[in-house]
């Protein structure tokens, strides 16, 4: 995973068991983001990786998930990107310093539905 490999967490035996298992029951990738990080995870969906070659669309992408990481909230967050696609991130924290993200996603929530791809042809046209 691309987004893995600059923080140690994915390297602790417990976390790769509790990703595994993760992973097994929700048929989602979950990935470790550093604070501040941003990349399109290797287990994106091909849409997310074709649109994020794009100056525009990769901007969008980094905003989306820059308000997971906002610093005012505590707990999990939600957030939903141009297309559509939402993907929620939970904060890693020791002794109340946030270390990392647990980060899920990438997957519309309604379903491809006609509003979806309408927003995405706009924002394409743009």
């Amino acid at each position: 995973m691309n987004s893995s490999t600059n923080h140690p967490l994915p390297e602790n035996e417990l976390f790769r068991i509790f990703r595994a298992a993760f992973e097994k029951l929700t048929g989602l990738p979950l990935d470790v983001i550093a604070p501040g990080a941003f990349e399109i995870p290797d287990e994106a969906p091909d849409f997310c990786r074709i649109m994020g070659l794009a100056t525009s669309t990769c901007q969008a992408c980094c905003d989306a998930h820059s308000a997971l990481q906002a610093p005012d909230h505590r707990g999990s967050r939600t957030a939903e990107c141009f297309a559509g696609m939402t993907s929620s991130s939970v904060p890693v924290k020791v002794r109340g310093k946030t270390l990392a993200y647990l980060q899920t996603g990438h997957v519309f929530l309604s379903g491809g539905s006609a509003r979806n791809w309408n927003r995405i042809k706009r924002f394409i046209e743009r």
